[in-house]
């Protein structure tokens, strides 16, 4: 592998990194902090500064972001899915 696609391999596994806890803390948030349904007796209807609807459109970015970029990942190491899925499938059918 070429040091342009190792380079390009760890940026992409940083950037799913990075995306993967903003959608884990987005979530969180959610889920624990401004749950959905509340209405008005909701115990906040801020957290850090960011209403609710901002908390959602974060998550939904971070998800499209986090799809693309798990996309990206497979394209860049289609290589070794291949060799891998060729190994196992041979490994099968020897017995082993």
């Amino acid at each position: 592998m070429g040091k342009e696609k190792v380079i390009a391999c760890y940026v992409n596994f940083i950037a799913l990194l990075v995306v993967w806890v903003i959608l884990l803390v987005t979530g969180l948030v959610l889920w624990l902090v401004l749950p959905s349904g509340a209405g008005r007796f909701a115990i906040a209807n801020y957290f850090l500064g960011f209403k609710r609807s901002s908390w959602v459109q974060i998550h939904l970015i971070a998800s499209i972001l986090f799809n693309i970029l798990a996309a990206i990942h497979l394209v860049l190491n289609y290589g070794w899915i291949k060799n891998v899925t060729k190994y196992l499938l041979a490994a099968e059918k020897s017995g082993g």
